[in-house]
């Protein structure tokens, strides 16, 4: 609750304000004290579940943008949430309120502002279930950079990083799963872009068929528009381009496909 300030204000003014209200009630009235004692515990109970469920409604609202593919919104939403945290916030979360906000830029293509963002996050130590998601998610991102700068060492020196985090016994299914998945996309891409295409044009059509995210279905066909263009399958690669253009919304997919479709002849796009 506490990544949304004017949530957790919200929270904390009506807190109060019941409690001094039920507390004057205590005071002035003749109902037994501890009906009031009672009325109070349970007033902050459901206050309190109230603007968790604000919250979480918030966050939910934010991810369909970026599954959607609605990621100026989205980047938008999240530069405010960051500058808006609280000083004194939770450090875990102020992490993933930037990885969220780094995600989205990548997205946009917007790349050296995501390094810039990944610059600004430590990710937890810890061995908890959500503390290995949130690093796997820090080195992904750090490798979804590094491909993008033509540094294949570098990225898949972070992939690397992940792979031992799947087999703690923390990193428990579904998680494991989701997120191993999302690794080996990468892994993939990697490959892509250093040119072993062998088995890659199966794996990207399975998950452009298994995903149930939209903007994941939309950087799959992406990459797998991107390995035909390669190999001069060019009525196989605008199908693939095609369908990001149209499902693609403001991400650098859907930019990138588009130029391809627009060019004549015998020039290449740099993808």
């Amino acid at each position: 609750m506490k990544t949304y300030r004017d949530i957790y204000y919200k929270y904390i003014t009506v807190s109060m304000v019941g409690a001094v209200i039920l507390g004057i009630l205590m005071g002035v009235t003749k109902i037994n004290r501890m009906y009031l004692v009672a009325g109070i515990a349970l007033w902050l109970i459901l206050n309190t579940a109230f603007w968790f469920l604000m919250a979480k409604n918030r966050e939910k609202r934010l991810m369909n943008l970026y599954r959607d593919c609605n990621i100026s919104e989205y980047i938008d939403e999240y530069e405010a949430i960051d500058q808006r945290f609280p000083k004194f916030g939770d450090d875990f979360d102020h992490n993933s309120v930037r990885l969220n906000l780094a995600a989205g830029l990548h997205a946009h293509g917007e790349f050296s502002e995501m390094k810039r963002v990944l610059d600004m996050v430590r990710p937890s130590k810890g061995t908890d279930l959500r503390d290995l998601v949130q690093r796997v998610c820090y080195h992904n991102d750090l490798a979804l950079y590094y491909i993008e700068r033509g540094e294949l060492g570098a990225a898949e020196a972070e992939l690397t990083e992940c792979y031992p985090l799947f087999e703690l016994s923390a990193f428990k299914e579904p998680k494991r799963s989701e997120y191993l998945d999302a690794t080996e996309r990468i892994y993939e891409t990697i490959q892509l872009k250093r040119g072993n295409y062998e088995g890659l044009d199966k794996r990207f059509a399975n998950w452009i068929r298994d995903v149930e995210d939209p903007l994941q279905k939309v950087a799959c066909s992406y990459r797998l528009g991107e390995l035909y263009y390669n190999h001069d399958m060019i009525d196989e690669a605008k199908k693939q381009f095609e369908f990001v253009v149209k499902y693609g919304g403001d991400t650098f997919f859907a930019e990138r496909a588009a130029d391809v479709l627009k060019l004549k002849g015998s020039h290449k796009a740099k993808l």
